[in-house]
């Protein structure tokens, strides 16, 4: 079971790196589509913590549903929202005001939510906030853990899959 993980991990880690999106000098990103991955983060957020929060609470056998809930919905926003945050205090620093800078990055970018950054930031932020808190209200913390670890790659690869098939864009 562990080297089976860690075989599907590696790939996925590695079709994530190998497939991200190629840059085009002197181009301007447009969305094709008239939905774009903001459009559809509602939808994201609802059907990942409901996914994420059945199977750890499953799996684990765990008692305590609504303070699971509570902490992986909360590990899930800090995971999500620091990229942004880094990228708004660059605007900043850049002169640009945060707001602007927002619109631009969700208009005229090809700012997909999901991307190898975002899988990182699961792994080092989201997993030990749940991990750690939850540990107590199991009696098994290795399966807690890799149920984590498991589930978040599952959802993080089901949003990166479903974000590029609803919304396209192109380099013009």
């Amino acid at each position: 079971m562990k080297s089976k993980l860690l075989k599907y991990s590696t790939v996925f880690l590695i079709a994530l790196f190998l497939f991200q999106n190629l840059v085009s000098a002197n181009s301007s990103w447009t969305w094709i589509s008239s939905t774009r991955p903001i459009d559809v983060l509602p939808f994201i957020i609802i059907v990942t913590l409901l996914i994420e929060s059945l199977v750890i609470i499953k799996v684990n056998k765990i008692k305590a549903v609504m303070k699971t809930v509570i902490i992986i919905s909360v590990a899930n926003a800090v995971s999500f929202v620091l990229p942004f945050l880094l990228l708004l205090m660059l605007a900043y620093e850049s002169g640009f005001s945060w707001s602007d800078y927002f619109i631009m990055i969700t208009n005229n970018h090809p700012t997909y939510i999901v991307g190898i950054a975002h899988i990182i930031l699961t792994l080092l932020i989201e997993v030990p906030i749940v991990y750690v808190i939850l540990k107590k209200e199991v009696e098994n913390e290795k399966k807690l853990l890799m149920s984590i670890v498991a589930v978040n790659l599952i959802t993080t690869a089901f949003v990166a899959i479903v974000e590029r098939i609803i919304t396209v864009g192109q380099w013009i």
